[in-house]
């Protein structure tokens, strides 16, 4: 299962890491633009990942 949100013109999904199903990575795609980056480390909640992929979404929109 997949998480979506959208922040800044980047769509944030979530998913759980394929090394261990207990924790989480980030996807960033652009909304109108084809930009993709995954998160370089997992995370041990959705929420953690989360905060972590729009804080990320802000740095790319400034």
């Amino acid at each position: 299962m997949m998480a979506n949100g959208v922040r800044n013109g980047f769509r944030i999904g979530i998913r759980p890491d394929p090394q261990n199903s207990k924790r989480y990575l980030w996807i960033l795609s652009g909304t109108q633009t084809l930009f993709r980056e995954e998160s370089p480390s997992s995370y041990d909640s959705v929420e953690q990942a989360i905060a972590d992929a729009e804080a990320r979404a802000d740095e790319l929109d400034q």
